[in-house]
């Protein structure tokens, strides 16, 4: 795999992680009272989009399981106007219902991507 497609994916598992992590035992709620929550949350999805979207088509092709259409869209989907009601929703349903499928997504490429570098390099 490309250099630059493993890093894309290593940050998208990053920020994905951290936003769970970030999230873990907060409420939708807290989405509208703690903003470094609100940020965080946002910045961590804005990545994952941005990853996602240069991801090269031979990356694309390679993980078609993967939903990279979905994930391009995380940092349109959470909103340009701020943090309205809207926005706040789509981000916390995306943390709780999709985040969690697509960090083990992701463990799983990166696993198979190690587990190559390692039979090439027969380490």
């Amino acid at each position: 795999m490309r250099e630059d497609d493993l890093v894309r994916l290593k940050a998208m598992h990053d920020a994905a992680r951290r936003a769970l992590s970030f999230a873990y035992g907060k409420s939708r709620a807290d989405l509208e009272t703690d903003l470094p929550l609100a940020l965080f949350t946002k910045k961590a999805l804005e990545i994952m989009g941005t990853a996602a979207t240069k991801a090269t088509k031979e990356c694309k092709t390679h993980y078609e399981d993967f939903p990279w259409g979905s994930v391009s869209q995380f940092g349109k989907r959470t909103g340009k106007r701020g943090f309205v009601k809207d926005d706040l929703d789509r981000m916390w349903r995306i943390v709780t219902e999709e985040l969690p499928r697509l960090a083990g997504l992701l463990e799983g490429i990166l696993a198979q991507e190690n587990d190559g570098d390692r039979d090439t390099n027969g380490v």
